[in-house]
């Protein structure tokens, strides 16, 4: 028992992250194997942490270990919070549970400069006017949608892509030029449970017009060398292939090291409501300074971002 407690989770951590790594996600299922083993970690560290405070009260072994062990889980949020009724939220609000009254009503308290609702469930949002959205666009499901929501005293220049992505799965993406940065929201054509072949593409579009976390060429209403922050639903978790690939336009994760503590998917919404996976991100310039939140949505399966900006 002693010798489980002692090697046999961080083993299995290691093993975990390792098959992750090198695991080719071509297919659906592998897709889907490599985001729960990629994720895997910080749960044994977590599994390490309680068996080993359970061995120091047992045998009488170090607290201190099984402290930096659960320390492992993920560092809890630190740095400075977002102030309520600034900055930017958002939100994949989930275009399949209805409620459509409750998330406007709840979009609303959440009193932000800008909303970026990703999924159609609502059309609009009193006290903010929609500056940018796809929804005169011709799409296989509402899930497919985004808009972009400004409070109706904020200057915001926004954009709403065309669908990218494969014939059988793509999305949209916004920009939005704001404080002088080029805020980049993401919807990455989801792998599972139908098609992995429309990630790449959308991503591909992202790098044609993102170098060294600035925006590299004149990009609808952003400008040559803005400043990026990407925030949005890559559908994809830490260390895998898109998210790899993504880190390579010079971005830094905002949310690296947080583990358990900034799992955002699944919280509901028709889904348990027990967050397991990272997808939802904040990539920005390393040189930008954020603040940041997590906060749940009703009736939807991820959390929403809400992220302000520091350094203007």
């Amino acid at each position: 028992m002693r010798h489980f407690v002692t090697y046999f989770p961080p083993t299995a951590a290691s093993l975990c992250l390792l098959i992750g790594w090198f695991m080719p996600a071509n297919s659906v299922w592998t897709y889907g194997i490599q985001a729960v083993l990629l994720s895997a970690w910080p749960w044994w560290m977590l599994i390490w942490g309680m068996l080993w405070m359970v061995a120091a009260l047992r045998w009488g072994w170090r607290w201190s270990v099984g402290i930096v062990c659960l320390l492992c889980c993920g560092i809890p949020p630190v740095g400075p919070s977002v102030e309520q009724g600034t900055g930017v939220v958002v939100a994949n609000v989930n275009a399949f549970t209805g409620q459509e009254k409750i998330l406007e009503q709840a979009a609303t308290s959440w009193d932000a400069d800008v909303v970026v609702l990703i999924e159609k469930r609502i059309e609009q949002i009193p006290s903010m006017n929609r500056t940018a959205d796809d929804f005169g666009e011709s799409v296989p499901r509402p899930s497919h949608h985004m808009a972009i929501f400004c409070d109706i005293d904020a200057e915001c220049d926004s954009y709403v892509s065309p669908q990218i992505g494969s014939a059988t799965m793509a999305m949209s993406y916004g920009l939005l030029r704001y404080q002088n940065h080029c805020w980049v929201f993401i919807h990455a054509p989801p792998p599972i449970p139908h098609d992995t072949t429309g990630m790449r593409p959308y991503l591909n579009e992202l790098n044609a017009h993102i170098d060294s976390g600035v925006v590299r060429d004149n990009w609808a209403v952003c400008r040559v060398d803005d400043p990026v922050i990407m925030v949005g639903d890559l559908n994809a978790v830490p260390h895998s292939e898109p998210y790899n690939y993504i880190m390579q336009f010079g971005l830094s994760d905002q949310q690296a090291f947080s583990g358990l503590w900034r799992l955002s998917w699944p919280a509901g919404g028709g889904w348990i409501n027990f967050p397991l996976f990272r997808l939802d991100h904040l990539l920005a310039h390393p040189d930008v300074a954020l603040a940041h939140e997590q906060f749940r949505v009703p009736d939807s399966d991820h959390k929403a971002l809400r992220v302000q900006l520091l350094n203007d």
